[in-house]
């Protein structure tokens, strides 16, 4: 059975794709989205941006290398996430 997680807004990411989960609190970070956002020409991975308009608090990373920006906390995500994995069980 797939699970999915609210990444906000009636979005959804395949779980089994996430690679990594990370708040969006390093300048390096932001200067990839910002690089990305710039030039996405330049990257064969796309950009989702999940936020509506509003700031980006984190970045999901998918086995494809593509980025999921989400509005909502990190905290918040993983907790999602660790309920879903508990319903499986």
């Amino acid at each position: 059975m797939s699970f999915s997680l609210l990444v906000g807004f009636d979005n959804y990411v395949p779980v089994s794709r996430i690679v990594g989960i990370y708040s969006f609190t390093s300048s390096r970070l932001k200067q990839e989205v910002a690089n990305r956002r710039k030039k996405p020409e330049t990257y064969t991975q796309p950009l989702f941006d999940c936020t509506k308009g509003r700031t980006i608090k984190t970045v999901i990373v998918l086995d494809d290398g593509s980025y999921v920006l989400s509005a909502t906390q990190a905290s918040t995500l993983i907790k999602r996430l660790n309920s879903n994995i508990e319903e499986e069980i």
